[in-house]
């Protein structure tokens, strides 16, 4: 679902990259080792997630109005 982002919304290598680098740290922090994610990391995912949000709200508003 991550790579999709560059093709359904646009998003930029930067973005997918990073999320991408969550994705794989949350799999390891979930399954070998707990205490992985720093607070800091937390922080960062949570920002990156409402990067994503705004990404996603202004595609639609410009692709899909109709759906607001």
């Amino acid at each position: 679902m991550i790579q999709s982002l560059a093709h359904t919304i646009g998003a930029d290598a930067k973005l997918v990259a990073q999320f991408d680098a969550f994705r794989k740290k949350r799999n390891v922090a979930g399954y070998e080792r707990v205490g992985a994610v720093s607070e800091k990391e937390a922080r960062e995912a949570a920002g990156l997630a409402q990067r994503l949000r705004t990404c996603v709200e202004h595609w639609i508003r410009a692709t899909r109005p109709d759906l607001l």
